[in-house]
């Protein structure tokens, strides 16, 4: 993770959705370093709520948090809905584009 120009580098696992464990589901409370503004409780189970916490996890998460909560085949069905600053989506979209994830 490093600093680019005026934001920060978004912090992207490389063996992300390789991993054996599954992504959290259900109601979950993000960690405050990612949920800073204190969103409160989201329902991972509910497409609206999941794509909030995918758009402040993707950009303000570590990859451990990533790892934790983001489903990487939701992420990929949802990625034209997702609302991302510029850096994240691009810096996403290379990894995913990278891995033959998106178009």
């Amino acid at each position: 993770m490093g600093t680019t120009g005026f934001y920060r580098e978004v912090d992207i696992p490389d063996d992300f959705g390789e991993h054996a464990v599954a992504p959290m589901t259900g109601i979950v409370t993000l960690p405050r370093h990612v949920a800073w503004s204190g969103q409160g409780a989201l329902d991972l189970d509910d497409p609206v709520d999941r794509n909030y916490a995918y758009e402040i996890l993707l950009a303000e998460g570590t990859a451990d948090d990533v790892r934790a909560y983001v489903d990487r085949d939701l992420l990929v069905q949802a990625w034209d809905e997702l609302c991302l600053a510029p850096h994240v989506r691009e810096q996403w979209g290379t990894w995913l584009r990278g891995r033959d994830l998106i178009a």
